[in-house]
């Protein structure tokens, strides 16, 4: 019986992408003939590119689509190596995978961790004179207030492991609702499972630092609204990690217009999964 990673790499296939010197990652991505438009789907933190797999399915006949594992998470390596984790580490990744697949017109989406990757990259972009190649930005689930600090990120990764199994219920609990498929907590669990602790800590100090995540947002913010590239906001009604209040709050920094703000009915955080087509209908009605 195959494995739930094993599933994925069947439906998205495995490639292996060096974006820096011995710095290897899980890269998919499909060209669409004819299409100048290409669209990355950048993961949260903990996630992966098969996260995006139902968006997958449609998109990759719309527009050249690009998704890949960040260091650390899905199918790709997972060195026991904390410095090479750091939000800088992986948006240099994130950079190169952008400048080898970049279409004329690009459009990021970034889910949670992945969404605040894909603002960085709209200030790196602006700073090099080249924001004008984007056309959309795409946020789901991520507000504008950050992670709260635990005293989980204050333990060793050894401890954080054999943890890992009691902090389960609550994850379950923020990231999915009391309606999600039990099959979709299983599969998520199973994948998550895969991801080390020495991985998530160092994620867990990056994502919870309120001064850096206030600039990042921002700054970012006041490109997109002077260069007047689209932004869309999708939300989940039951998100455990960014409720309506947060995203609310994001929507007013990026000056988000209505009928560019969604929040997915009876979905939790991970809208892409529990409910695909509603927000397949969304990103396409915005493209």
């Amino acid at each position: 019986m195959l494995q739930p990673i094993e599933i994925e790499r069947n439906e998205l296939g495995y490639q292996l992408d060096e974006v820096r010197e011995g710095r290897y990652v899980r890269v998919f991505q499909r060209r669409c003939p004819g299409i100048s438009t290409s669209m990355f789907l950048i993961h949260g933190g903990g996630g992966r590119a098969g996260q995006f797999k139902h968006l997958v399915k449609v998109l990759q006949s719309k527009v050249n689509v690009v998704a890949f594992d960040f260091l650390g998470h899905g199918d790709s390596p997972s060195p026991n190596q904390p410095e090479l984790y750091t939000i800088d580490e992986h948006l240099k990744d994130l950079s190169v995978i952008y400048d080898k697949y970049k279409g004329r017109r690009n459009v990021l989406l970034g889910h949670c961790y992945g969404g605040v990757h894909a603002l960085r990259l709209v200030k790196q972009l602006n700073d090099q004179g080249r924001v004008n190649e984007l056309v959309g930005v795409v946020i789901l689930c991520l507000g504008d207030k950050c992670l709260p600090g635990t005293m989980l990120g204050y333990l060793p990764a050894p401890v954080l492991e054999v943890l890992r199994p009691l902090a389960r219920s609550s994850s379950n609990a923020a990231l999915f609702t009391p309606t999600t498929d039990p099959a979709i907590v299983a599969f998520e669990n199973a994948i998550s499972d895969r991801n080390r602790m020495y991985m998530m800590k160092v994620l867990l100090g990056d994502t919870t630092n309120q001064e850096l995540w206030n600039d990042y947002i921002t700054t970012a913010a006041q490109i997109l609204i002077s260069k007047d590239i689209p932004r869309l906001l999708i939300g989940g009604e039951g998100d455990g990690i960014f409720p309506e209040e947060k995203i609310i709050g994001l929507k007013r920094i990026l000056e988000v217009p209505d009928d560019c703000y969604h929040v997915i009915n009876e979905v939790g955080h991970l809208p892409m999964l529990e409910k695909p087509s509603e927000v397949l209908d969304i990103i396409l009605n915005f493209i």
